[in-house]
């Protein structure tokens, strides 16, 4: 980690912390040229995740809107080889001024940490980030850790802070590739070899393991077994500044199996991904989403430990107030 992050003060680390503003230029109030893209319609995941190769039916689903710009699918549906899925998936328009990506981590740290890193669950994440003008509506977990020093797979950028800058690789399944946000709130995941060349200029970041979707196509997994079913988290982007957060429940029989990396490309290429990788999955897999109807967050899967897991950080979607 470079000598002068570790040197910022624990007050200024806390107050960026505490306030992951939407900074993009060009507010609703003076869009500019562009104004046409902020009032375009999200894709229609419903209608393109059915369409996957290896979807066989879908049971049922709906669509709900979350905010202008940001969307919540849920689809139940059975698998070319007869595995039932329950599926989230989150749509946000990042080019929309007032729609923001940023990662969050713990609101225990109060200074970089030097060896394992607190963890904490997405809903308390979500209210230590949260102020006057910046409201979360959905969070997914981010990056693996390492089950033996609780520090993080890959490297962590929070609000242009840079906390961890190290992959410490897993096999090929865990610090591999990284997901990036700019401050114009470009989505971007890469391979660990990018990461020096990119870092500077990127303020939020997280690891992350596998790729799904690499340049429109379903990437090649076919080193992983077959077998290796388990509730899944994934996020990927398309090529004109949409963002998916993708979640899949599993480990529960008949109900909802998991998914296999392939399975998860198939579809994230379907719904229009150019790029999706795997992020932290079993217990760990939890999507957090704002109701509209009582403007409460919920976490919308089943995680399969039965209740919320406290993970080392995660993606979340911000609206400007």
């Amino acid at each position: 980690m470079k000598r002068e992050f570790r040197a910022l003060s624990i007050v200024l680390l806390a107050v960026a912390l505490a306030a992951p503003a939407c900074n993009k230029s060009g507010g609703q109030d003076n869009p500019g040229p562009e104004e046409p893209d902020y009032e375009r319609a999200l894709p229609d995941v419903e209608t393109l995740a059915a369409g996957a190769d290896v979807i066989k039916t879908v049971s049922s689903s709906k669509t709900i809107s979350i905010a202008y710009g940001v969307s919540e699918t849920d689809l139940s549906v059975t698998l070319t080889n007869g595995f039932k899925e329950n599926i989230f998936i989150i749509t946000a328009d990042l080019r929309r001024p007032d729609i923001c990506a940023r990662v969050a981590v713990s609101s225990n740290m109060s200074s970089i940490p030097t060896g394992g890193w607190p963890r904490q669950t997405l809903s308390r994440m979500a209210g230590y980030i949260e102020d006057s003008q910046n409201s979360v509506l959905a969070m997914i977990n981010a990056d693996f850790w390492n089950t033996s020093t609780f520090v993080p797979r890959g490297p962590v950028h929070c609000d242009g802070f840079v906390m961890n800058s190290k992959f410490d690789p897993m096999s090929n399944k865990q610090g591999i590739t990284f997901v990036s946000c700019s401050s114009e709130d470009e989505m971007n995941i890469d391979f660990s070899a990018s990461y020096t060349t990119a870092s500077y200029d990127l303020p939020n970041v997280t690891g992350s393991g596998s790729m799904l979707v690499l340049d429109g196509e379903i990437a090649d997994n076919s080193w992983a077994s077959a077998d290796d079913r388990h509730p899944r988290t994934a996020i990927g982007y398309s090529a004109d500044g949409f963002v998916f957060f993708f979640c899949v429940d599993g480990r529960d029989a008949g109900v909802s199996e998991g998914m296999h990396y392939d399975e998860m490309g198939s579809i994230l290429k379907a719904i229009g991904c150019v790029r999706a990788v795997n992020l932290d999955g079993g217990g760990s897999t939890q999507m957090l989403a704002r109701n509209p109807s009582s403007s409460a967050l919920e976490i919308r899967n089943k995680p399969s430990d039965g209740s919320e897991r406290a993970v080392v950080n995660a993606w979340a979607i911000m609206k400007k107030l």
